[in-house]
């Protein structure tokens, strides 16, 4: 906000901030958040080490969104966010980083500040990205033949030797085994094999400090680490999660330590280290070792979840957002956000950053899809990716008129779009909206 003081219940952020653009995600890094348009521009603000246009290095603040240089040419389709690095993925399949390097997250080898963004090459050269994740410094990238790369300063669970680079100064790195034996700073985009050779596209993917969690487009959810939702045991590949009671799960997320399904039944799961209330499954604290239901949301179907190191959100398709974790006090499971709930929208998006949250507004109803969206990509059999947006604000049908009006004279083509909603903002200072 343009005082940098606390905001703690919802405030409309002017649409002229972002050109008038309609906002369709936000990410949040340690001190600094990113947007998306569906024009494919991307606006960065807060408090940041030399992010995008905010000054040559040293720590910048910005008050207000401003757009980040040096993607004119470029149509962004995803951002991300994580400790001080901000990530976007473009349309021609190219991962963007810019911000702290000083653990590998940017992907180029250096461990150096960037300012603006550049291209990660490395063994993604040439390579096709369709989707992203970033974590606090790590990030893992698909490509469209479900290949995955991941660099950064990985979880001990993910550790490795495999053409490991560190930083000036680091010694060997902590001995820990995994999937690279011994490595904790990967510098360069490296294949990870073991998640390469899935049968099943992955569809989403969430990474904390002590679990990984990958979803595939079947709506089966694997996961891997110490927290991987196994009750007492610590997976070390990726192993089918199956806690859901039959369920397919359509959306995954996670905060610090705690991790969070939704299924199609719109029936919210969280597993993970709950001292702070933020798994959201009630006042015992301690580790929930397997997926549970959180309470406080009878009736309602949930959409998005997404959490940070103290408290989390989720949006349901009645227009209701929840909250629950450490904030002004502490929420044991989700509870109604009145001021947000009261604002007669329907919830596209929620972000949940260290410092504040965000939730962007979708101008009209929204319901829980019966299979996972793989954000921003789909594959089509072996023919190019296809551009879908979470839920089908605006919907694309690509391809030749036979392929969904069947054979004969009636090709022709559709695109559909709906009017633009706005993007709303919560709290600094522990609040959130």
């Amino acid at each position: 906000m343009a005082n940098g003081s606390s905001v703690l219940s919802p405030k409309l952020l002017d649409p002229s901030l972002f050109q008038g653009e309609r906002v369709v995600q936000v990410a949040c890094a340690n001190s600094a958040a990113i947007a998306l348009t569906e024009a494919g521009r991307a606006y960065t603000w807060g408090g940041t080490y030399g992010f995008g246009g905010f000054g040559g290095g040293g720590y910048q603040q910005t008050s207000a969104p401003k757009l980040v240089p040096g993607m004119e040419d470029h149509r962004v389709v995803m951002v991300q966010g994580g400790g001080a690095a901000l990530g976007m993925l473009t349309g021609d399949g190219r991962v963007f980083m810019f911000g702290n390097g000083g653990s590998g997250q940017l992907g180029n080898g250096q461990f150096v500040q960037q300012n603006t963004p550049a291209a990660v090459g490395g063994e993604l050269e040439g390579r096709r990205v369709v989707r992203f994740h970033q974590s606090l410094n790590t990030v893992l990238a698909q490509t469209e033949g479900n290949d995955v790369y991941v660099w950064g300063n990985l979880p001990y669970f993910l550790r490795g030797l495999v053409g490991d680079q560190k930083a000036p100064g680091m010694g060997m790195g902590m001995n820990h085994g995994g999937l690279f034996g011994n490595s904790s700073i990967q510098g360069v985009p490296k294949l990870v094999e073991a998640f390469s050779s899935h049968p099943t596209e992955w569809a989403q993917w969430s990474l904390g400090n002590q679990a990984l969690l990958a979803l595939d487009v079947k709506g089966n959810l694997h996961t891997l680490g110490p927290h991987s939702g196994h009750n007492d045991s610590a997976v070390s590949e990726l192993t089918h999660l199956d806690a859901f009671g039959g369920e397919r799960v359509v959306f995954i997320a996670n905060g610090h330590l705690c991790y969070y399904a939704v299924t199609a039944e719109g029936r919210l799961y969280g597993w993970g280290e709950n001292q702070d209330y933020g798994c959201g499954t009630g006042p015992e604290t301690g580790s929930v070792r397997a997926p549970t239901p959180c309470p406080g949301l009878d009736g309602e179907r949930v959409l998005f979840v997404d959490g940070s190191g103290s408290h989390a959100l989720c949006a349901c398709e009645s227009g209701s957002l929840y909250r629950w974790g450490y904030e002004q006090e502490p929420l044991a499971q989700p509870t109604l956000f009145q001021e947000a709930s009261r604002a007669g929208s329907q919830w596209a998006w929620v972000a949940a950053g260290p410092s504040c949250s965000f939730a962007v507004r979708s101008a009209r109803p929204l319901r829980a899809p019966a299979y996972p969206v793989p954000y921003p990509y789909a594959g089509r059999s072996g023919k190019d990716a296809t551009l879908l947006p979470w839920y089908p604000d605006v919907a694309y049908l690509c391809g030749t008129g036979a392929t969904f009006f069947g054979g004969g004279g009636c090709a022709r083509e559709y695109v559909g779009a709906v009017a633009a909603g706005n993007a709303g903002c919560g709290g600094g200072g522990g609040g959130s909206g």
